[in-house]
């Protein structure tokens, strides 16, 4: 039997985005800190995928320590 894990988004401390848009959408208003996030640019604008990645990247980069 699976159980289900343990804290949701909201039990977490989250990292906001700082752009109002994005964090308004977002669960607790940011990405979950201690979370799996999977960026993602498919489709026809997939050739795009970079930019959500290094998007991702420069807010993860005011965190200190290391990011997986």
């Amino acid at each position: 039997m699976m159980e289900a894990a343990a804290g949701t988004a909201t039990d977490r401390t989250v990292l906001p985005f700082g752009v109002a848009a994005i964090d308004e959408a977002l669960p607790a208003g940011g990405l979950a800190l201690g979370a799996v996030h999977e960026f993602s640019e498919e489709g026809p604008r997939g050739g795009y995928a970079a930019c959500a990645l290094l998007f991702a990247a420069a807010i993860l980069a005011r965190l200190p320590g290391p990011v997986l």
